[in-house]
């Protein structure tokens, strides 16, 4: 039952941090001059007061930078009886305030 277990737990890891890792960086506005985004985890290259680029052409200043889980899902196993459990993975979430300077060309 241990060696279910432990494999069971392996197996759970690996998919959280598989999922975790495929997160999507997306930044939204509604009114042009907020922002807020969602980035993985790891790299997080965001820091609170650090600038981002927006498209090609809009340069934003992160105020914000929290960390929330969500649910990713269930994942189930079936030894004898069936066993379910929820993912949860950890998303860097923020806002930020849109600049209004506009480049011509990206600055990476």
């Amino acid at each position: 039952m241990e060696a279910t277990l432990a494999a069971h737990l392996a197996e759970y890891r690996s998919l959280r941090r598989e999922l975790e890792s495929s997160i999507l960086a997306i930044a939204t506005s509604v009114d042009g001059r907020r922002f807020t985004f969602q980035a993985p985890l790891e790299p997080l290259e965001l820091r609170v007061g650090g600038y981002v680029m927006l498209g090609d052409d809009r340069l934003g200043q992160v105020t914000s930078l929290d960390l929330t889980t969500v649910d990713a899902g269930e994942l189930g196993w079936s030894d004898g009886g069936i066993s379910k459990t929820t993912v949860r993975i950890r998303v860097a979430t923020g806002a930020g305030a849109l600049r209004n300077a506009r480049f011509t060309s990206p600055i990476r």
